[in-house]
C-alpha cells in the first residue's frame, strides 16, 4: 500500500510539471505548431506527420478558459 501510495505521488509530481510546462509554454504541441507553419510558409508540401488521423486526434484540443 505504501508503494502505490509513492507510486501516486510520483504520478501527481510528473503530471504538475507538463502542466506548468505546458502553460509557460514547454509543451511539444508548440514545436509541433512551429515546424507545420514553417513548411507552410516555405511553400514545402505538409510533411505527412501533420497530415495522419492520429495526430489530428491527439492534437484537438478543447479551450480551456478555467485558469
Amino acid at each position: 500500500e505504501q508503494r502505490i501510495k509513492e507510486l501516486f505521488d510520483l504520478a501527481v509530481q510528473r503530471q504538475t510539471k507538463e502542466i506548468s510546462d505546458n502553460i509557460h509554454g514547454y509543451g511539444i504541441d508548440n514545436h509541433l505548431m512551429g515546424l507545420r507553419y514553417a513548411a507552410q510558409e516555405a511553400g514545402e508540401p505538409l510533411p505527412e506527420i501533420f497530415t495522419d488521423d492520429a495526430f489530428r486526434i491527439v492534437h484537438h484540443f478543447a479551450l480551456s478558459t478555467s485558469q
